[in-house]
């Protein structure tokens, strides 16, 4: 059974605790077009098949609204994944 790696964004948000592997925030400091590569880039050990399943439940939000995978994300917005 392969083990899982932490997932711990690059940016958070100063009141989020990055070991919270419930919910967090990362600060969008630059734009990008794809929501979804931009997570993918970020990270590693989530697989594509945990991000469907992510994206699917609404799971992760752009400024407080689901946002699909494939939204441009712009410098400012706030990305939370819960």
């Amino acid at each position: 059974m392969r083990r899982a790696v932490p997932f711990i964004p690059q940016h958070f948000e100063e009141d989020v605790d990055p070991r919270n592997h419930r919910y967090m925030r990362i600060r969008v400091e630059q734009d990008h077009p794809c929501l979804g590569l931009f997570l993918r880039d970020r990270t590693d050990g989530i697989g594509a098949q945990q991000w469907h399943t992510l994206f699917r439940h609404q799971k992760i939000l752009v400024n407080d609204v689901p946002a699909p995978k494939t939204n441009p994300i712009q410098k400012g917005d706030r990305i939370e994944i819960r």
